[in-house]
């Protein structure tokens, strides 16, 4: 982000205040002229014995004054508001739409994503008063070369004066980019230590924390981070502060030697006291300048350490754009195809692949195994969090890739098994299933019904009005009864093409489970009926696994294993082994017959 699109913005959102804010900038400036030469006169003026002139110099340099001691406080609070307003009311929602526009997940697992991503978080304000702050920086930088030319008018060897300011604007500048590079080198660990305290500070970690007694390791962790992250950082400040105080120490010297040479001047009769006087003033102004303008300066490099990455997060996003350029069909006629599918997590041992699958349209598919075999990996891929590093995944003989991620997304539903909390009222937190119908209350009636959430709705005080989650004084709800409304909300989209159900009832009984099943088995009928939707059930409990059309056993990151589960009970494969181990652990437990070892209960 430049200089002139925050001067831009802020044109946009208020004119006449960025006019003032940019007008009371300039004025400054030649308000402090008016300053230096009224103190001159005042003094010449006084010695003269000019009372006419003395009460002129003096008006002047009150004005002078006045203006610039106000004019600083107006703009700095104008300025200030401007930089709120663009940060927390543009730059920030617009970093949140740059990340959730991507449309997969592996950026959100790289770490060199993360540490760009949490430097620039919640820092638009920071950056556009950094921006703010450059146009600050040039005004003290006119300020300086004015108080320049007004020492040039008592001698020109007093320019020379500069040259011992230069080094501690070098200095400064270079250690402030190295405190930016430390943050960024130091990004990892910081984000450790604010992980480890959501840990110890929240209820959902408290309550095994405090079982098991890792409260003290943990706590020793983050301290450990955090001591990394400070010395990290803090020998860059360290570093800063030598540099800084190095050239103070060299501006200083000059100013004493400028203020013995122009007594000198005026001994010999060379120059007046009121030249004397302003050489002063103004050689001390220039000192105050220049630490003004070099601390203006931290804010413009602080406000570039997030520049930095904003803009990559820009470019990234850029990059990244929409990556297909076909809508998907209205009603799915063939189905889904993985032709020779293989995946790799970035940094990740393990693998899938290679998989070879026909999903039939209007067909409901279970996806089963062993933890760790690849079934959620699966899932994610069908729904474009990640592209496959080799094969082919076909929607009606046409390739996902090809297809508008956005379009694809917005023909699909989905409950996983990490599910969202939106702690907002119920009816949005499953209206939120279907943006365009979220409010339509019969829409959402309808799918609390679908999911088996009605209980849940009627016991909440308002119904389906009343706020949810303890965050801001709503009714907090169980594991179980925020899984139902997270299956609510999946069951919003009225024409699906893919609906996803990964592991989303793990949180509830097994009653409830095969009821909730139940129904989305009839939904899944009539929606494959009316637009071939294929649904996938990633499920480790048989009973719900036996309602689908097709079964994928996957084992080893592979498919081992397809069909249905009458044939492959028959194989004796995979498959009936599972099956024969949950069933014997339920007869064991169960009073259903062996013939029907999980019961309607399960």
């Amino acid at each position: 982000m430049s200089v002139l699109d925050v001067v831009r913005r802020s044109w946009r959102l208020d004119r006449r205040m960025t006019l003032v804010v940019l007008s009371l900038m300039a004025s400054q400036n030649l308000a402090f002229v008016l300053t230096g030469l009224g103190l001159r006169e005042i003094v010449d003026q006084s010695a003269a014995g000019r009372v006419t002139g003395l009460a002129l110099a003096a008006l002047a340099g009150a004005v002078g004054f006045g203006l610039t001691a106000v004019g600083d406080q107006i703009q700095l609070q104008l300025r200030t508001d401007l930089a709120d307003r663009i940060g927390y009311r543009q730059i920030d929602p617009e970093v949140q739409r740059l990340t959730a526009r991507l449309g997969g997940l592996d950026h959100l697992e790289r770490s060199s994503y993360l540490d760009r991503v949490n430097l620039v978080r919640g820092k638009g304000r920071l950056l556009a008063e950094g921006s703010w702050a450059m146009v600050e920086t040039a005004s003290w930088t006119v300020r300086i070369l004015l108080t320049l030319a007004l020492l040039g008018t008592v001698h020109p060897a007093l320019l020379f004066l500069v040259l011992f300011a230069v080094p501690a604007g070098v200095m400064n500048r270079s250690a402030y980019r190295d405190v930016g590079a430390a943050a960024l080198r130091s990004a990892d660990e910081a984000r450790l230590e604010r992980h480890l305290h959501g840990l110890l500070t929240s209820a959902a970690g408290g309550r095994e924390i405090r079982v098991d007694g890792s409260a003290a390791l943990l706590r020793e962790q983050a301290s450990a981070a955090w001591r990394s992250v400070a010395r990290t950082r803090g020998r860059a400040q360290l570093r800063s502060v030598l540099l800084a105080s190095a050239g103070s120490i060299v501006f200083t010297l000059g100013f004493l030697a400028a203020l013995v040479y122009v007594v000198s001047l005026v001994s010999a009769g060379d120059r007046t006291v009121g030249d004397l006087v302003m050489v002063l003033a103004l050689a001390g102004q220039l000192r105050t300048q220049f630490d003004r303008a070099l601390y203006v300066m931290t804010r413009v490099l602080a406000g570039l350490a997030v520049a930095g990455p904003y803009r990559w997060l820009r470019d990234y996003a850029a990059a990244a754009g929409e990556d297909g350029t076909v809508d998907p069909p209205s009603v799915l006629r063939s189905g889904i195809t993985l032709r020779e599918v293989s995946f790799r997590y970035p940094g990740a041992a393990g693998s899938i692949g290679p998989l070879s699958a026909h999903l039939p349209a209007g067909a409901m598919v279970a996806i089963v195994g062993e933890h760790g075999c690849g079934k959620t990996t699966l899932v994610k891929l069908l729904a474009k969090f990640y592209r496959p590093d080799a094969g082919d995944i076909l929607v009606d003989d046409v390739q996902l890739t090809a297809l508008r991620t956005t379009a694809w997304r917005a023909r699909m539903t989905a409950a996983f098994q990490d599910f969202q909390r939106y702690e907002v009222p119920a009816d949005v937190a499953v209206g939120l299933g279907d943006v365009s119908a979220m409010h339509d209350r019969a829409a959402i009636e309808n799918a609390v019904r679908a999911a088996d959430a009605d209980a849940v709705v009627a016991s909440l005080p308002r119904g389906l009005d009343t706020p949810l989650g303890g965050l801001f004084g709503g009714v907090d709800l169980s594991e179980g009864q925020w899984q139902r409304l997270a299956l609510a909300r999946a069951c919003m989209p009225a024409a699906p093409l893919l609906v996803v159900l990964d592991e989303p009832t793990a949180s509830l009984d097994a009653r409830s489970e095969h009821a909730i099943f139940t129904r989305h088995a009839a939904l899944a009928r009539r929606l494959g009926a009316d637009h071939g939707t294929v649904t996938v059930v990633v499920s480790h409990r048989f009973s719900t696994v036996q309602m689908a059309d097709l079964i994928l056993v996957m084992a080893g990151g592979r498919i081992a294993e397809c069909g249905g589960h009458d044939d492959l009970i028959a194989a004796g494969g995979i498959y009936a082994e599972l099956y024969q181990i949950q069933a014997k652990a339920y007869s064991n437990v169960s009073r259903k017959t062996p013939t029907d070892p999980f019961g309607d209960d399960s």
